[in-house]
């Protein structure tokens, strides 16, 4: 993870966590009385306040690494469409148990104002060693891309590396050879060991085919993880018919 991801995304959560919370606390305080009083306060407006607002947060805007960060802090199914799903999801299988409700929320609440906490106590830290959220090593016309592995995977010794970036290195011969550019025109910025190794800075056209192999990927292991799913439901039915 490059420092100046993390300050970008403290922007970006500087700009729209502020005026959700705005729209979650209301929802809080109304669920807060239906669940100690006995007179209900309607619950339909300020839901639907929230859900508009959170359909409306950008997180088009942040990188993939930025989503895995989001992730790690437990508040990425609390922003943008994801976070609508959720709060719907929660209000309505809520609905003869206020005090449930009030409690989900009131902890989506308390993860957002830890997550301006954390995000700022960052900043606080590395801005005295000169990191800006906008200095970048791309150029005009280029993207950067970050290659993320899975399982562990790090550069231990030379030979790692070696196989890596052979590896690398076809992929981004086929895929530049497909849009009619050279190898060499995509750049690599950046190595680092740990589960994020290479950063590259790649045309519009490359970044756009990697992003659709992604993309592809992982459509596949999502409905692999589906079916997956569907044949454990079935095999939990059928224990529990025989069960019966």
């Amino acid at each position: 993870m490059d420092v100046r991801d993390i300050l970008t995304l403290h922007q970006w959560v500087e700009t729209w966590v502020p005026a959700v919370l705005e729209h979650y606390i209301p929802l809080r305080d109304v669920l807060a009385n239906n669940a100690q009083q006995s007179t209900a306060q309607p619950v339909a407006r300020p839901l639907d306040d929230l859900v508009l607002h959170l359909q409306n947060v950008k997180t088009e805007e942040l990188s993939g690494l930025q989503v895995r960060v989001l992730s790690y802090l437990g508040v990425d199914r609390l922003l943008g469409k994801s976070g609508a799903y959720w709060v719907k999801k929660t209000i309505r299988s809520s609905t003869y148990d206020p005090a449930t409700a009030h409690e989900e929320v009131n902890k989506a609440v308390s993860l957002l104002q830890q997550l301006q906490k954390q995000m700022k106590s960052f900043v606080t830290s590395v801005s005295p060693l000169g990191f800006e959220p906008d200095a970048s090593e791309v150029t005009d016309g280029l993207f950067r891309v970050a290659v993320i592995f899975q399982d562990r995977a790090s550069i231990e010794n030379l030979p790692d590396l070696k196989k890596l970036a052979s590896d690398w290195d076809e992929i981004i011969s086929g895929v530049a050879g497909a849009v009619g550019e050279k190898p060499e025109e995509t750049n690599i910025i950046g190595v680092s060991n740990g589960s994020v190794l290479i950063f590259l800075t790649a045309t519009a056209a490359v970044t756009t085919i990697l992003a659709l192999i992604a993309k592809h990927a992982s459509e596949v292991a999502s409905y692999a993880i589906g079916v997956a799913d569907q044949l454990e439901d079935l095999r939990a039915k059928k224990m529990h018919n025989a069960a019966i």
